[in-house]
């Protein structure tokens, strides 16, 4: 019997050698009555049998953009499973270092260190300064562009206080050994927490290990360096006192210390 083939080849092989006939008839759609008629082309072989070139131009654009606009649907799916990994909050998902508007000069001394650790010429950064003054934002730019994550202090003394639980996934020793092996790590809010000796035991290790393996990291903190305390003897809010003193010292070694000083971004919003 012979062979009718429908639609357009998708291999040459399989189509006959020998064309004895071409015809065309202007047909419609049967799937939408709304397209333009389209043009149906038949080839006839010598064997008998037949290749019918039926396709409606206006159903296959449709069907080429449904699986385009799927395709751009799996891939913001990756890209905001990527961003949930680095730990980024949706407002950040989208921003890149050329949306962070460095207006005063510590921003822009900010702005120029950021873009030192993005070629890899600086290891350490601590950014201090009031709320809205873009210190997360750069840091999640950083965890983003080098492949990392930011925590806030918080977010990492709850997560070892959760590893003592009978359910814990991980121990203690596995997350701060995790924090001190990642490609980038930023921790945000230190000194938002009471600054316990546990807390600066994980910091000390975790930057330790960092400093020894040349990873980069940065520190963000709502307050100020002692040297720029208005008390004389220093007070709560002296970023030094978040830390233990190998720590301090480590952070003076191939890092830059900004004090950010700028009016609050959200205010104008």
């Amino acid at each position: 019997m012979p062979e009718i083939h429908k639609g357009l080849p998708q291999f040459n092989f399989l189509k006959p050698k020998n064309i004895i006939k071409t015809t065309e008839q202007e047909v419609k759609c049967s799937k939408n009555e709304n397209h333009k008629p389209y043009v149906v082309k038949t080839e006839f072989y010598d064997d008998g049998s037949k290749w019918i070139y039926d396709a409606c131009p206006e159903c296959a654009a449709e069907k080429q953009k449904l699986h385009e606009k799927m395709e751009l649907a799996k891939e913001r799916e990756r890209q905001i499973e990527f961003y949930n990994t680095c730990n980024i909050e949706p407002e950040f998902y989208e921003k890149t270092i050329n949306d962070y508007k460095a207006i005063t000069e510590s921003q822009k001394e900010a702005l120029d260190a950021i873009k030192e650790m993005l070629n890899f010429k600086l290891k350490k950064i601590i950014l201090l300064g009031s709320n809205g003054t873009g210190k997360t934002m750069l840091g999640s730019i950083l965890a983003k562009e080098l492949k990392g994550k930011i925590y806030t202090m918080y977010e990492i003394s709850t997560m070892i206080r959760q590893s003592y639980t009978m359910k814990a996934e991980k121990t203690e020793l596995e997350i701060v050994k995790e924090l001190a092996s990642i490609p980038f790590l930023a921790i945000d809010e230190v000194g938002r927490t009471n600054g316990s000796n546990a807390e600066k035991d994980w910091l000390s290790y975790i930057i330790d290990k960092r400093h020894v393996r040349g990873l980069p990291t940065m520190l963000m903190s709502n307050g100020h360096l002692r040297r720029n305390c208005n008390c004389p003897d220093g007070c709560e809010n002296c970023f030094e006192n978040y830390m233990n003193k190998d720590v301090i010292s480590r952070l003076r070694q191939d890092s830059k210390v900004i004090n950010i000083i700028a009016d609050d971004f959200r205010k104008n919003k």
